[in-house]
């Protein structure tokens, strides 16, 4: 009894010591924790659009998971209750962002979304500083309108002053992914101060929670001035968990672990930090998995290890606080909208609400251990691989052309034939390396080679094409720009063996002009003419930032589902996607890159030694046709690795010598 008093006087003290409402704080070792009205300290663990509605389908003209909840439920009410059962069962304590506003007040935190600054600049006009276009990452109000403090004050006045007094309610949401990018230290100032300061006078007891930062990329100087005016800063940021090394990246190939990017930005706000969306789809959940941001796995297994980890990292760093998985349900196959397809597994559960039983069973043993966790600070053990044999995987096989492919010239112009199927026509002095590419009986349209160099620029010349016999390869050196910058690519085409494909390997990219090229890039372009055709049919659109997959892009013909595409398994890829423009402009973006920004100054060349290159292939049977093309692509490069290891092995075994001439 005496024990039980002394409990709750000082729960007493606690609660009124920091007024009831949920604070931050940080330890005397420099942790920073959530304090709850109870005065207990905590690490927020939180799940996005925990919502009945689910997402809308434009394709549908339905919301799926609401008509399946319907069916599957007597009521609205029993649906909340089992989802209130199912997140606590599953050590979340938080409703994250769009959750339905029924399950507040009952056993979790909640946070409120307020909208501020894509609200106003969706009035258009000088309201905005960049137009509101319905979709993350595109409004940014006008931050020195006549009417902007009025505007911030009323919503404030609307919105937060009947929740002043609601002790499950952490805080506020200023906006979720605004257009940041070349934003002034000035504009930044405006904009945290003065939604602050009328959230302030309407709710002086909430934590104010920052504007959701896309990713790690807005201005230092908008996180220096949230620090300024938020309790927590808050960002969206969908990192590459490298489930070998045990390490999470900010991105793949970065090689920036996201706790140091995640540690830089807290010496600029001098704030906690809260990460409020993150995930890791998998392909075998049967969604497309095409649209939205994030790593992809193949397999349910594969997404838990990426999700604990990432959980860990966040639960081990000193400035984080709170964690909003992303999020409760999958998104709809067919897409949320024509301007917004998403169409990925990043649910706790399933369309039908059928929980992935090995993600929910591992949130349920690791979230209680959050506070733990947090308090210790010990992060994942890194494990050591052999990058410098990932690099050496990643070449292309030099060894893999055709023996059967000919090279006949006749004046400037010049065909490559191969006996499976494949004929290459081009022409010196011509606008593009082939003017026709036919594979399997299919017709693709021109082939040819880009520099970004602060623009896109294709080659405009085919300056000379020579047939390397012993390689057999054809070498093109295309010419391109002018003025000042102007520039020169050379790749080989090599014929595959026993295949319709061919690989274009990039030799070289030369500065000819006079002027330095600050961040280059060589792109190569697999233009179609039923390019469009296929878009509006739905064409293939290649799985983004897939684990230990090829990037890949294609052209599928809706009449008769001939396809055209290329994949690689290079490391120097920034970009691998095939789309349409508004404008109905083709843009095969095949882009490769170092990591860091290429420069190339006036008689400066590139030479990446096998590391940019490409297979180009073509077929018949839709996107089925196209997948097992990915799929024999996958094997043939698997068994080039084979019989590199097996050459090496040959050759030291022969002389002791460790390297054979081609083999990188």
């Amino acid at each position: 009894m005496r024990n039980g008093y002394w409990a709750l006087l000082a729960a007493v003290v606690a609660f009124a010591a920091h007024g009831g409402f949920y604070r931050v704080r940080q330890d005397g070792g420099g942790r920073w924790w959530v304090v709850a009205p109870d005065g207990g300290r905590t690490f927020l663990r939180g799940v996005d659009h925990a919502n009945w509605n689910g997402h809308w389908c434009e394709a549908l003209n339905v919301h799926p998971y609401r008509e399946e909840n319907r069916k599957r439920y007597p009521s609205q009410g029993a649906w909340e209750a089992e989802t209130l059962d199912r997140l606590k069962s599953w050590g979340f304590n938080t409703l994250g962002a769009g959750c339905s506003p029924e399950l507040e007040g009952r056993g979790l935190a909640h946070c409120a979304f307020l909208s501020m600054g894509e609200s106003f600049a969706s009035k258009g006009g000088d309201h905005a500083l960049s137009e509101a276009q319905g979709i993350p990452g595109t409004a940014f109000p006008n931050v020195f309108h006549k009417d902007w403090e009025g505007f911030c004050d009323a919503r404030a006045a609307q919105l937060c002053a009947g929740r002043k007094d609601d002790r499950n309610l952490v805080g506020y949401f200023f906006d979720n992914e605004l257009y940041w990018w070349g934003r002034t230290a000035e504009e930044a100032e405006r904009y945290f101060r003065t939604i602050a300061a009328a959230i302030r006078r309407h709710d002086p007891n909430h934590l104010l929670l920052g504007c959701r930062f896309a990713g790690l990329d807005a201005p230092r100087a908008a996180w220096e001035a949230a620090g300024r005016f938020c309790d927590i800063v808050t960002f969206n940021q969908y990192s590459w968990a490298d489930i070998d090394e045990n390490v999470v990246y900010t991105s793949r190939d970065s090689g920036v672990r996201a706790a140091d990017a995640y540690a830089e930005r807290y010496s600029w706000t001098k704030k906690p930090l809260m990460i409020t969306e993150w995930s890791f789809p998998s392909l075998d959940s049967g969604l497309p998995c095409t649209g939205g941001a994030g790593q992809r796995f193949r397999t349910q297994a594969m997404r838990v290890k990426a999700t604990e980890l990432f959980a860990r990292t966040l639960f081990a760093l000193p400035f984080m606080v709170g964690s909003d998985y992303f999020m409760w349900v999958d998104e709809p196959a067919l897409g949320i909208s024509r301007k917004f397809p998403e169409n990925s597994n990043y649910g706790l559960v399933d369309g039908c609400g059928k929980p992935y039983a090995d993600l929910t069973a591992m949130f349920a043993r690791l979230n209680p251990e959050a506070d733990a966790l947090h308090e210790r600070g010990e992060m994942p053990p890194a494990r050591t691989v052999d990058r410098q044999a990932e690099e050496r995987k990643s070449l292309f096989p030099e060894f893999a052309a055709d023996s059967s492919a000919s090279c006949v010239r006749d004046g400037d112009a010049y065909t490559l034939r191969t006996g499976a199927g494949l004929v290459l026509k081009g022409r010196v002095g011509g606008r593009a390396a082939f003017d026709s590419v036919v594979a399997d009986g299919v017709e693709c349209g021109p082939f040819t080679f880009m520099l970004y160099h602060g623009m896109w620029e294709d080659i405009g010349r085919v300056e000379s094409a020579e047939w390397i016999r012993k390689a057999g390869a054809l070498r093109i050196a295309g010419t391109g720009g002018s003025g000042g910058r102007t520039f020169r690519v050379v790749c080989d085409i090599v014929p595959i063996a026993g295949k319709p494909w061919f690989a274009c390997n990039v030799v070289s990219a030369e500065n000819t002009g006079t002027e330095e090229f600050a961040d280059a890039s060589v792109w190569l372009r697999q233009y179609s003419p039923w390019a469009a055709d296929s878009w509006r049919t739905g064409g293939e659109r290649s799985v983004p930032f897939l684990w230990k997959s090829p990037d890949c892009g294609a052209w599928i013909r809706s009449g008769d589902g001939a396809w055209c595409g290329a994949a690689t398994f290079a490391r120097t890829v920034r970009a691998f996607r095939y789309w349409i423009s508004g404008d109905g402009a083709t843009h095969p973006d095949a882009a490769f890159g170092e990591a860091g920004p290429l420069r190339l100054t006036p008689g400066g060349k590139w030479m990446p030694e096998g590391r940019v290159w490409m297979v180009a292939a073509a077929g018949k049977g839709g996107e089925k046709g196209w997948r097992g093309f990915l799929d024999d692509f996958a094997a043939w490069r698997d068994e080039a690795l084979t019989r590199r290891a097996a050459d090496v092995a040959l050759w030291n075994g022969l002389d002791g010598h460790s390297q054979v001439r081609g083999i990188r």
